[in-house]
């Protein structure tokens, strides 16, 4: 599926391959199918435009964006968890080594 979008116009939109290759039913612009893993990858590619437009650092901490969000250790520690650490739990395969960036 490809759909590109200028200005809020519609400039393309496109339709591959197949929704089921074993039955030959190819692919339709209105096909329904899970993101599943594939979300990673857009959250992954979001963040880093974020951080080349200086509007979001790596090193922040995930409590600045989600303050509920403080999972503790067995140990009943809670230590800070940054941006680029959720990154690479998540499994984005892209490192960057854009630490040096300030907002």
């Amino acid at each position: 599926m490809v759909l590109v979008r200028q200005h809020g116009a519609l400039d393309y939109e496109r339709a591959a391959g197949y929704r089921d290759r074993e039955v030959g039913l190819p692919m339709a612009l209105d096909t329904v199918f899970r993101w599943a893993s594939l979300t990673k990858s857009l959250v992954s590619a979001t963040a880093l435009a974020l951080v080349e437009r200086h509007r979001l650092i790596l090193e922040d901490p995930v409590t600045e964006f989600l303050p509920w969000f403080t999972p503790r250790l067995p140990d009943g520690t809670s230590p800070p968890i940054t941006l680029r650490l959720s990154r690479r739990m998540e499994g984005s395969c892209c490192p960057c080594p854009l630490r040096a960036l300030a907002r």
